[in-house]
């Protein structure tokens, strides 16, 4: 349906629209996406170097999710898959201090 008042009454009938707002879509209506150039840049981490330890890893890892987090809710899908890629790397050097 096109509103969601016409979807309620598409499934429910007519009665349920009655406790309902009216629809307040009009057909040049758009929508309105804040965009991410104007929010400031959130730079990566600095470069994993190889000799962390495990707990110095665990605290880049939870910041990495955090801003991977930020990123995806801001819509910054290329921040996002720079973040994955870090998140990567981070896994990868704790799998490297587990087997030493």
């Amino acid at each position: 349906a096109e509103t969601l008042t016409k979807a309620i009454v598409e499934i429910f009938g007519p009665s349920a629209a009655a406790g309902l707002e009216p629809d307040r879509l009009q057909s040049d209506t758009t929508s309105v996406v804040e965009a991410t150039s104007a929010m400031p840049a959130e730079l990566p981490g600095p470069p994993l170097a190889s000799n962390l330890t495990l707990a110095q890893l665990a605290e880049e890892l939870t910041a990495t999710i955090d801003r991977a987090d930020k990123a995806m809710r801001a819509g910054d899908w290329a921040k996002y898959g720079e973040e994955q890629k870090r998140l990567r790397e981070i896994s990868a050097e704790i799998a490297k201090a587990i087997r030493k």
